[in-house]
């Protein structure tokens, strides 16, 4: 093309010159090494562009040529005073000695071109590459959902998205000795995300990839490129995938959680409800009963029967209290008893309450009632008894004699 359309195109999609120069940075850890096991290396870019890898290559010490067939990306090139010339890719890299070049690069290059030239591309590199030099290969990344389909397509020269495997097949299938895929260009921060949304799996993935191929060279001199070709590079979409099935995962554990602590104490209040129904239940049952209860007894005492036999109640209540004051009133019995059978066996003592209980005949006739027949009065007492007692016949006194005895021995083991 010779209008500038292209060149228009990539600074409108690919990015500014600036933004473009800034990402070259990730292929770092490969080129500084390859600078140490060779100073003077030689760089070949194909499909130089707006020459921004030239111009970064150069930056670092390398002899860098490009070949572009866009009259207008060569003249961004020449105004930067680069080298590069127009012609065609495979046929500039069959003129270029065997295992003369260290460095050959193609950006965004391979998705332009058929598969059976890419094949032939990659073949003529692996023949000017010296021992231990370095293919690389960069274009989108189909993997990334958003660029295989929709945002490789606007640039219409392209031919067909590029999967990383397939590129990285046809290098070992080169004879290349090791190979390295480079995710790039990711979103900042996509990597550390533990909880990725539907977006960022769908365009989160490196939407560039890159196959850095270094063919076989001195041992000593392959070691150099360990560290870098050990290195993980992008995020891709099984990474993604995964964390975002993770955090969904966490996310509907946290909610099964939830909703089982919400059942729970659903629960529980449903049981402390029904707990609360049944205590008002027991309640309402007991004040019916209670109520019950009352108007039975209104009723009853309304009834002719009760007031008929209200002085039959009145009565039992009053031999009740009988009854407590009887058993109350028991031990003072069994004193007064055992005082009278001790007054009854001193004389002198017997004599002397005779003649008190004889001013109070009322206490003496009750103490007597208590004592139960123990003779308290006095001898005098007796004497007059005996002398009204003169006109029985001596069979009858020994009769009341006997009965006397009798009754005294009765009383004296009561009172025992």
């Amino acid at each position: 093309m010779t209008d500038n359309f292209y060149r228009a195109f990539e600074e409108k999609y690919r990015g500014s010159r600036e933004l473009v120069k800034s990402r070259l940075e990730a292929y770092q850890p490969f080129l500084e090494p390859l600078l140490e096991v060779s100073p003077a290396a030689v760089a070949v870019d194909l499909g130089c562009g707006r020459g921004e890898w030239l111009e970064y290559v150069s930056s670092l010490g390398f002899s860098a040529t490009g070949v572009d067939l866009d009259e207008g990306m060569l003249s961004a090139c020449k105004e930067l005073g680069l080298s590069a010339r127009k012609g065609d890719l495979l046929s500039y890299l069959r003129s270029i000695d065997k295992d003369s070049v260290s460095l050959v690069s193609s950006f965004h290059v391979v998705e332009h071109i058929a598969f059976h030239d890419l094949r032939l591309l990659v073949a003529e590199a692996f023949r000017v590459l010296k021992p231990g030099g370095l293919l690389i290969m960069e274009t989108p990344n189909s993997e990334n959902i958003v660029v295989g389909t929709r945002t490789f397509y606007l640039d219409p020269t392209h031919r067909q998205p590029i999967p990383a495997e397939l590129l990285s097949f046809v290098a070992e299938h080169s004879g290349f000795e090791r190979i390295k895929t480079l995710g790039l260009q990711e979103p900042q921060g996509i990597s550390s995300k533990t909880d990725p949304g539907l977006w960022d799996v769908l365009s989160g993935v490196s939407p560039d990839y890159a196959v850095i191929a270094q063919k076989a060279g001195d041992s000593a001199e392959m070691a150099a490129f360990d560290g870098a070709f050990e290195s993980e590079f992008g995020i891709g979409l099984d990474r993604l995938a995964t964390l975002f099935d993770d955090s969904r995962s966490a996310l509907r554990e946290q909610v099964d959680l939830a909703v089982s602590e919400s059942r729970s104490a659903q629960e529980v209040a449903s049981r402390a409800q029904e707990a609360a129904n049944s205590v008002q239940e027991f309640v309402l049952e007991v004040e019916t009963r209670l109520a019950a209860e009352a108007a039975k007894n209104e009723a009853m005492k309304s009834s002719t029967s009760w007031k008929i036999t209200a002085p039959l109640r009145y009565i039992g209540r009053y031999l009740k209290k009988l009854m407590l004051l009887n058993s109350l009133f028991q031990p003072f019995k069994v004193f007064l008893r055992h005082f009278a059978l001790y007054i009854g066996r001193r004389p002198s003592l017997k004599r002397k309450v005779a003649r008190f209980l004889n001013k109070f005949p009322r206490l003496k006739s009750r103490l007597l009632l208590i004592v139960g027949g123990v003779r308290v009065v006095p001898p005098e007492t007796n004497q007059h008894s005996l002398t009204k007692l003169s006109h029985l016949t001596p069979r009858a006194k020994r009769i009341h004699d006997d009965l006397k005895v009798k009754v005294d021995e009765r009383i004296s083991r009561e009172h025992q």
